[in-house]
Formats: C-alpha cells, structure tokens, sequence
C-alpha cells in the first residue's frame, strides 16, 4: 500500500501521510507557542488559520508560476481545483507567515514568539509533505544508469513505464528537513525572538537550491529559471538582511560584508553552474561530467550555509573593543 513508485500516484498514501503530518505539526506547534508564552487567542489562530491560508497560498503559486499555461489551457477554474499535485511549498510558506501575522496582530503577541513555537512544527510538516511528494510519483532525479546498490529505497525510486531506479531527491529532501525540525526544536531562548525560525529557514533554502537543481519530475519554471530555487535565494538574501538589521549595532561591519560578498559570489557561482552541466560556460568546462558540476553545486550551497551561520553570530556578539 504505502509505495513510492514514479508516474503511480498513491492517493490514499498521500492524503493518510498529509493528514498525520499536519495534525502532529499543529499539535506540537500548539503546545510549543503555549511555551514561548502565546495566548490562547493567538495559538487557535495559529492553528486555523495556517493550514487554510498555506493550502490556498500553495496553490495560487502554483498557479501563478504557470499563469500563461494555466489560462489558455486549464482555464479560469484551475484557480479552484485544490486537488493534489497543484501546489508549491515556498507558496504554502508563505500563506502560513501571513497566518502567523493575523494571529500575533489579533492576539497581541510578538510575531516572533508565534514564529518560534511553529517554526518546528512546520519543518515537520515539511518531512510529510516531501514523503507524500514520494507518494505522489514526484520528487525524483536523473535514472541511474546502472543497476547497483543505490538502486532501492531511499536511495531511488522506480519508475515502472521506463522499467528504471531515478535518484528519490524527496526522501532527501525529507532527511534534511528532519535536522533542521530538531535544531529548531531544541534551541534554547537566549537569541531575540524569531531566530528559531530564520534559522530554521536559512538551513532549509540553502540545501534546497542543489535540491531543486536536480530534479527532473514536473517542477516549476520560467524558461531556464526553476521557480523554488530562485525562491530560495530570495528567502536567504531575506533571511540575511534581517540578521543584519538586528545586528546593525554590534559592529563587525567589515566581516559582515565579506560574508555577504561571499554569498553573493556563491549565488552567482550556482547560477553558472547551472549552464555548466550542459557545457555552455567555457572556463567550467573543466568539470566534465554533470556530476562534478552538481559536487560544486552542493559545496557552494554548504558554504552559502556558513555564511548565514557566520552572519547570524557576528549579528548576535557585540564588538569588542579595547580599553584605552
């Protein structure tokens, strides 16, 4: 009943999977903002409004990823078919902050506090979401082309029609949620309220670029641009100009700004690496296979990592400064 299979989508294992994830994330996310001291007005809000707000976000950005698509060819009335298959995660993100948002207004608690008791829950929800992706016959990367060891779950996932074993990137995907979701989890409250969830988000974009860039199912996109890997760059760049505005008087201005060049300079470097598995950047031709391309690829993405990590500390320490 419950497997993964490409081009098979599994219904019933989809809804089940979702179900149990989203109650257990607003289970845990109820009793963690009840800890970060949200009032009972603002943890039902939380609760409610989340999940509608992120469905219905998810799918209008998966709408509006394709609106051209969308109109001429499913119509109007694609806007109001929910069905699975037709969301976007980054879309459903964002309907949640805004829940988040409606909550801390009507409750008046710190949208911080709210953000930090759901951050956790909603990377566990993020674990469910990316098995149900499995489920839904989706989430898969190149086929390996020779039968081996790695050619079982959750290494691959097989796609009956081509009778081949495709890299499973969701199981990935779902592994690395699964950190982040402890992280979180366990972080203490000494730094200002919201840093459980900007790092939390931080740790998520950063890996999600080389995820995005190895997919090969249905995934959005604008021309040559995959829709949730520019997403996630703009997420990262957001993530860091809040550490910095916080961290506006703790000095260490020069390191902030190499690490912000550094990251840039990584952006950039996955951007032409993205040309490069096709051949079509002379000085990286030197990487001579896809696979080299996609290694750096995946060590720009750690080292972008480093750099929210190392400007989230400098944002957080105050300067030292010698006595005269």
């Amino acid at each position: 009943m419950f497997q993964f299979s490409i081009g098979e989508p599994n219904m019933t294992a989809v809804i089940i999977t979702l179900v149990v994830g989203l109650a257990l994330a607003l289970v845990l996310a109820a009793l963690l903002m009840r800890k970060e001291g949200v009032n009972g007005k603002g943890i039902v809000l939380a609760a409610v409004l989340s999940p509608v707000l992120g469905c219905l976000f998810s799918h209008l950005f998966y709408c509006l990823m394709q609106l051209s698509f969308v109109i001429s060819d499913l119509g109007i009335a694609a806007f109001f078919d929910f069905s699975a298959g037709k969301h976007m995660l980054y879309g459903g993100m964002l309907g949640v902050f805004l829940a988040l948002i409606i909550a801390a207004k009507a409750s008046g608690v710190k949208l911080g506090k709210i953000a930090d008791g759901f951050a956790p829950a909603g990377f566990l929800f993020i674990v469910a979401v990316r098995l149900a992706e499995g489920y839904f016959g989706q989430g898969y990367g190149e086929y390996i082309e020779e039968i081996n060891g790695f050619c079982r779950f959750p290494f691959a996932t097989y796609d009956p029609y081509y009778e081949s074993w495709n890299w499973a990137l969701f199981a990935g995907e779902a592994v690395w949620a699964l950190p982040i979701f402890v992280i979180t989890l366990c972080m203490k409250g000494r730094q200002p309220a919201g840093d459980r969830a900007l790092l939390g988000l931080g740790m998520y974009a950063s890996a999600q670029i080389i995820f995005e860039s190895l997919r090969r199912d249905d995934f959005l996109r604008w021309g040559f641009v995959r829709c949730s890997e520019l997403f996630s760059g703009v997420l990262l760049l957001t993530v860091l100009v809040i550490y910095l505005v916080r961290g506006k008087n703790t000095g260490h201005n020069l390191a902030k700004t190499l690490w912000m060049v550094l990251f840039f300079v990584m952006v950039a470097l996955c951007l032409l690496l993205e040309f490069a598995t096709e051949g079509r950047i002379p000085f990286l031709q030197f990487l001579e296979t896809p696979a080299q391309c996609y290694l750096v690829m995946t060590a720009c993405c750690a080292v972008i990592l480093g750099c929210v990590l190392a400007i989230r500390h400098l944002s957080y320490s105050k300067e030292e400064t010698l006595a005269a």
